[in-house]
């Protein structure tokens, strides 16, 4: 049976779409799903044999599976199930954990433990169905104070930044270079973050660069309201978790308030009260109600000045956006029409 024949029975495992397109790589031909982002690749190679050999990566698993032959196949049908197939190989071990910094720290060092150079990783034991299931990592405050101090004593204190600035990013499939990024460390040494030509380091400072990029505009963004009771309030919805690096800020900058930040996205909140921060726990969703009479009379002067000052005829909504993105706007005393 030729490659037609194969071509228009062949359905794409993870996606069910019939095998669309061919193209070489080397000597050896490929057909794809025309699902590039998610990789559905499909090698029929071994068509003389009446075999199919089809590469299937879904999430951070690579598993190859082979077609039975086709003459055992029910051709009637027109198409191949699941039960036409059986697993050949799995090329990287999957690792869960809690998604909580030291969970991840756990996962890393059971996977540095066992000398794998690539693994996956993911949050929780659920999620799509895998032919093996993903070992789940426990979490032991010990063993990731360990991995921590390792990567320190190897890379210094930068390279814990990094870690921990990626891990706050909150970005989809961090782990994998993560990993690399640790893993290179404690081989490399310091010398690892001018390594921008290994694409782990490159996508691991890029994310930290973003995030610190993020937090630095925060601490010019955030408006703090006075409430009633003389607590200063300030809330935000920033794309990454950047609340762990704005307030060391604000400690420095309003030593003697008390004062609330509240990250609105993910319902976090910290509280200084001049000697001690502390995680804040049910922050009232009426906080606009709580204003003190003194900042409602301020905000409205703040209006008032900002408005006298436009020029209508310069309104330049682009230049604006570029200079201060609309996703910050919605929490600014004078925010823009």
């Amino acid at each position: 049976m030729g490659h037609g024949s194969t071509r228009r029975l062949a359905h794409c495992l993870a996606c069910r779409k019939v095998i669309l397109n061919r193209f070489h790589k080397g000597h050896v031909q490929f057909f794809s799903c025309g699902c590039v982002e998610a990789h559905h690749i499909f090698n029929f190679g071994d068509a003389a044999n009446q075999n199919v050999v089809a590469g299937v990566e879904v999430d951070s698993s690579h598993v190859v599976f082979i077609f039975k032959r086709l003459h055992d196949v029910n051709l009637g049908s027109g198409e191949l199930s699941d039960k036409d197939f059986f697993p050949v190989q799995q090329t990287l071990r999957i690792f869960s954990y809690d998604n909580s910094f030291d969970g991840l720290l756990c996962a890393f060092a059971a996977a540095d433990g066992e000398g794998l150079e690539r693994c996956g990783f993911q949050v929780g034991v659920g999620g799509r169905p895998r032919l093996w299931p993903p070992t789940p990592v426990p979490v032991h405050a010990q063993t990731a104070a360990q991995f921590l101090e390792r990567l320190r004593q190897a890379g210094g204190e930068g390279t814990v930044q990094h870690v921990m600035y990626v891990f706050l990013a909150e970005v989809k499939d961090t782990e994998q270079p993560l990993y690399e990024f640790a893993r290179l460390t404690l081989r490399a040494g310091r010398n690892v973050l001018g390594m921008r030509t290994n694409a782990a380091v490159r996508r691991v400072v890029d994310w930290k660069a973003k995030v610190g990029k993020e937090a630095h505009r925060v601490t010019g963004l955030l408006r703090f309201m006075e409430l009633q009771d003389g607590t200063l309030y300030a809330r935000f919805e920033p794309d990454h978790n950047v609340l762990p690096f704005v307030t060391p800020h604000f400690q420095r900058r309003f030593p003697r308030e008390n004062w609330v930040i509240h990250d609105l996205r993910r319902g976090l909140a910290v509280a200084w009260d001049g000697q001690t921060l502390h995680p804040v726990v049910g922050v009232p969703d009426n906080v606009d109600a709580l204003l003190s009479q003194r900042e409602i009379a301020f905000q409205d002067l703040w209006r008032e000045y900002v408005q006298s000052l436009a020029v209508p005829e310069r309104r330049n909504p682009a230049l604006q956006r570029r200079f201060m993105p609309r996703r910050y706007w919605k929490h600014l005393v004078e925010r823009p029409d």
